[in-house]
């Protein structure tokens, strides 16, 4: 009898016990799921806590258990015996990935504790983030999201909202944002100003015209290629390390004050000069469809970096063979460019072109510097309407670059050149490689 009585005893101990840990499940806190009935749906969750008890209850499907303090390895897997399903308890993130049409919704405005959001590859049209003002990253790429209001969220520092429908986005109370991915939408404009932490910027595959990153003084990376972009100003954004502008409508691009610049993605734009001479680490260079010629191509070779020691450099400065400009390209000589450590390449296959010129930097290619052995004569130095400039052999490229190293006036197969229109001041000539100083009245 005594074995019956402790046998019922810890039997009843059990069953307290489980009821105890059933109910510190906080049901006041909870987010809500639309998903497809019958489906299974994939979760991962973190808690504050470890320990942490969860329940989800979805028709007949009425599990409990506890989450920790990190994500699992995996998403679990949950068989949906309804059209809505309940996810109970004190959670700080919720990962609710790649379920596509089997989850069309999700309501968190009943978890506000939420710091984490993590919802994309769904089939998600709407997204009420209003009571979470703890959030700090949300993730709701590729869906059918088509308006996104974040004034309330202003301790986000990640959002990544690409793939949907949005027409626009105010991210203007998120002063703390650090990445931005807003890219493959519909946005025509977007107001950066107040995010001055922005390190990472996506914005590419939009229909924005004008972008203003003055502000944005600590980016990093910046990839706004296949926008309507006719120009940018990249004067204050001198940590960039990566840029990415193709497929806009850039008549020139200035990235002189890019030192820490390594990769550049220029491709298909109007750009017919470039001054590369500052991007000493530059090591990938994408510059096909544009509208440079042999000459500015050969100038390009003779400024790029020197890789010597280091991995080869690739340029590509036209798509493939069939390509409209490729007898430009093919008349250039890429012995100058390989001297340098550096690849010319079409952008189709990573092939190697074959080029047949003979063009030779013939000293250095430093414009920041004159050279001391130059044998260009300039005149009149000081100059005030048009310089003179008498060579050794034909001129056949005249550039004139300002004290920051911007290129400010150009001449092709001449031997004189404008600079009226230049206020006083001292500038660096480049002719055919070779660089002197002038004097503007």
């Amino acid at each position: 009898m005594r074995k019956v009585f402790i046998y019922f005893t810890i039997l009843a101990a059990g069953l307290i016990a489980s009821t105890t840990a059933q109910a510190q499940v906080n049901m006041s806190r909870f987010i809500t799921l639309t998903v497809a009935k019958d489906s299974v749906i994939k979760l991962n969750f973190k808690a504050a806590a470890n320990d942490t008890p969860v329940k989800i209850k979805c028709g007949s499907l009425d599990t409990t258990f506890t989450v920790g303090t990190e994500l699992k390895p995996k998403a679990n897997r949950y068989t949906a015996g309804d059209n809505i399903m309940t996810i109970y308890g004190d959670l700080s993130e919720l990962h609710c990935n790649k379920n596509e049409e089997s989850l069309t919704a999700i309501d968190p405005s009943n978890n506000t504790e939420l710091t984490v959001l993590s919802c994309y590859s769904n089939q998600i049209s709407s997204l009420d983030l209003t009571k979470l003002t703890k959030l700090t990253n949300l993730y709701c790429y590729s869906n059918q999201i088509s308006s996104l209001d974040l004034r309330n969220n202003t301790q986000l520092k990640s959002i990544y909202c690409a793939g949907n429908q949005l027409s626009s986005l105010d991210v203007s109370n998120n002063r703390l944002l650090e990445e931005l991915g807003c890219g493959t939408n519909n946005i025509t404009s977007i107001n950066l100003t107040n995010n001055t932490e922005l390190k990472e910027l996506y914005c590419g595959s939009n229909k924005i015209e004008a972008l203003d990153i003055s502000k944005n003084t600590k980016l990093k990376e910046i990839y706004c290629g296949d926008n309507m972009l006719t120009s940018l100003d990249l004067s204050n954004n001198t940590e960039l390390t990566d840029l990415s502008c193709y497929s806009n409508k850039l008549n020139a691009l200035d990235v002189t004050k890019l030192t820490k610049l390594t990769k550049l993605y220029c491709y298909v734009n109007n750009i017919s000069n470039i001054d590369i001479s500052k991007n000493t680490e530059l090591k990938n260079f994408y510059c096909y469809d544009n509208s440079f010629s042999t000459q500015a191509l050969d100038d390009i070779y003779c400024s790029l970096p020197n890789r010597s020691g280091k991995d080869a450099g690739k340029i590509q400065p036209v798509h493939k063979s069939s390509s409209t400009n490729n007898d430009i390209v093919v008349a250039t000589n890429k012995q100058n460019a390989e001297k340098r450590n550096w690849k010319v390449q079409y952008y189709s296959g990573n092939k190697d072109i074959a080029t047949n010129g003979t063009y030779d930097c013939n000293g250095t290619t430093d414009i920041a510097e004159a050279s001391a052995e130059s044998t260009l004569t300039l005149y009149p130095n000081p100059v005030e309407d048009v310089l003179h400039i008498t060579s050794d052999r034909p001129i056949r490229s005249i550039r004139i670059y300002n004290m920051y190293g911007t290129e400010v006036a150009v001449a092709n197969d001449a031997a004189s050149i404008s600079v009226s229109h230049l206020p006083a001041g001292v500038y660096t000539v480049s002719v055919d490689g070779k660089v002197t100083k002038m004097i503007k009245k």
